[in-house]
């Protein structure tokens, strides 16, 4: 009987190595599958969605060579304090508000800066659709 233990016991010590080594070289998909199952946890969703490239593989799109033109600013507004309230219980990450074609009021909240790659989900294909149709 103590032969069989000792022979349990190391066959246990091998299968938890081979996990470990397993676990070890597949670390980085371990931890792709750790984001995405955690993508919408409350308290990192925020950081989550600002580094999507953390779970996903991303290829870099070139923009093309033609011309750029920069939004216009405008006479800069203050949110009223309804829409500053609504801001901050929908836990915006950004906000912009354009006039006539200009830039009158552009924020950053939870942490977020005008830096930030930013996932857009399917509201891509609303712009993508106004641009082709």
């Amino acid at each position: 009987m103590r032969t069989f233990g000792k022979w349990l016991g190391r066959g246990l010590l091998m299968l938890l190595l081979a996990g470990v080594a397993v676990g070890f070289w597949n670390r980085e998909q371990l931890q792709r599958l750790y984001f995405v199952t955690t993508i919408f946890n409350e308290d990192q969703i925020v950081e989550n969605f600002s580094n999507m490239e953390k779970a996903f593989s991303t290829v870099p799109v070139p923009r093309g060579d033609g011309p750029v033109s920069e939004l216009p600013t405008g006479a800069a507004i203050e949110l009223t304090p309804e829409l500053a309230s609504w801001a901050a219980d929908a836990d915006l990450t950004s906000l912009i508000v354009l006039k006539d074609g200009a830039i009158v009021y552009e924020d950053y909240y939870l942490g977020t800066t005008a830096e930030d790659t930013r996932i857009s989900w399917s509201l891509a294909k609303s712009y993508m659709s106004a641009l082709f149709g």
